[in-house]
């Protein structure tokens, strides 16, 4: 039997009609999480210390029925389930899925490793994974994910590519952990090479974590990662024109007439159909990842500002 409660993005819940208030951007993927505390204890993340957050985002609770009635009149593009890490993580799933695949929405999960076994009853009912590194190197993971090693996420992701396919996997990273620009470079190259999508956000200091006190990444730094990333996941040979420096990028040498899809340099990346908005950022403040395209005057005109910076 599932729980009798499902956790909301507090954007989706608005969409969903379970809430009301204005969205300047509205979530074209219906963002759930299983209602389960979370053992993992990452440095970064609220949902450690309280149940309903993640990131920044508060996720009431609502009855499933109730959930699955307003997926079926909805339009979402897209159904994410954030997994905690939990022993009974599986078997909720279990329950969940077959469900929610009466829906007919798409649905990708994020989540700690899974069994080879496991992977392949999921492909069943998702058609996409996420297996997270978060950390740009093994020493930043060992720091801010203690439950979690380096090689381990490392050979989640190559079982979850062998079951799922490339391209059906997905890598979040997230910047200003204290990583270079060129480690953080590296690491989606290799991403990229494997068949993983890597999705690039900014860490997110947030009140009650070990990290609070840790400053966000410089506006101008995440969007030359921005760049880097859409560099690389649209060129293989990416690298050849950058040049980097002590550990930093110094100079970009392409042709902007030339770039593939200007307008989604600067936007959220990962999953087809997510937009994810606000996830790291306050409505009203800084934007990291825009949850809508730029125009191309628009996109251009950041990044020149990027590359003459």
């Amino acid at each position: 039997m599932l729980r009798s409660g499902i956790r909301v993005s507090f954007g989706t819940a608005v969409v969903m009609g379970l809430e009301k208030a204005f969205l300047s951007a509205r979530p074209t993927t219906s963002y759930l999480m299983l209602d389960m505390p979370c053992n993992a204890g990452c440095l970064f993340c609220s949902h450690a210390h309280c149940i309903d957050k993640l990131s920044r985002v508060d996720w009431p609770i609502y009855p499933v029925k109730r959930i699955f009635k307003a997926l079926q009149n909805s339009e979402f593009k897209r159904i994410c389930i954030q997994c905690p890490r939990n022993p009974g993580l599986f078997d909720e799933l279990k329950r969940l899925l077959p469900e929610l695949k009466k829906t007919n929405i798409p649905i990708s999960i994020s989540a700690p490793p899974f069994k080879r076994g496991e992977l392949e009853f999921l492909t069943k009912y998702t058609d996409r994974i996420a297996v997270n590194l978060d950390a740009a190197t093994p020493e930043l993971l060992e720091i801010f994910r203690p439950a979690y090693s380096w090689d381990r996420q490392s050979k989640a992701l190559r079982d979850a590519l062998a079951v799922f396919g490339k391209g059906n996997v997905s890598c979040h990273l997230i910047a200003g952990l204290g990583e270079t620009e060129e480690q953080m470079a590296r690491i989606i190259q290799e991403l990229h090479d494997m068949g993983v999508v890597p999705s690039l956000f900014a860490f997110t200091p947030l009140p009650g974590t070990p990290s609070e006190k840790l400053p966000r990444p410089a506006l101008l730094k995440y969007r030359r990662l921005q760049l880097i990333r859409h560099l690389i996941v649209n060129d293989r040979t990416a690298f050849n024109y950058m040049s980097f420096k002590e550990g930093e990028i110094f100079n970009f040498d392409f042709d902007l007439k030339k770039l593939k899809d200007v307008e989604q340099v600067f936007t959220t990346a990962g999953c087809p159909g997510c937009n994810r908005p606000y996830y790291n950022e306050e409505p009203g403040g800084v934007i990291y990842n825009f949850p809508e395209a730029l125009s191309k005057d628009e996109a251009k005109a950041e990044i020149l500002r990027v590359l003459e910076g």
